[in-house]
């Protein structure tokens, strides 16, 4: 794929491309590994993605908006993605309930409130 995009665009072979790559691929990582556990336990949990968007909405606010410094600001992140172990637990323990498809909503619906529904490159 690298040698037809480089033929196919003279953009495509720089160093803010392959930059750019390179800075997605930790977050694939991570939310690869954890669906790989929540695989092995034969579950399947839809939140995955909307922890992730609110630790990324939360760091981004408290980042940009309230000027916090980086390292406060990761730290908080990191305390809005523990709810993904709290809606990890939530689907282990009630596997197949209501309170299970409540738990996966949470995520996306806290996401939302912390940025005012906003992209993070509009905070």
């Amino acid at each position: 794929m690298i040698a037809l995009f480089s033929v196919l665009s003279t953009h495509f072979l720089t160093y803010d491309t392959f930059s750019t790559i390179a800075n997605q691929i930790p977050d694939l990582v991570v939310i690869s590994v954890g669906m790989t556990f929540v695989l092995i336990i034969a579950s399947i949990d839809l939140s995955v993605g909307s922890v992730l968007t609110l630790g990324a909405s939360v760091v981004s606010v408290v980042a940009l908006k309230w000027h916090w410094p980086a390292f406060p600001s990761a730290l908080i992140g990191v305390a809005a993605a523990l709810t993904g172990a709290m809606t990890g637990l939530v689907t282990v323990a009630w596997r197949n309930s209501v309170v299970h498809r409540v738990a996966r909503g949470a995520g996306g619906g806290a996401r939302r409130g912390v940025s005012d529904d906003q992209l993070a490159h509009r905070v």
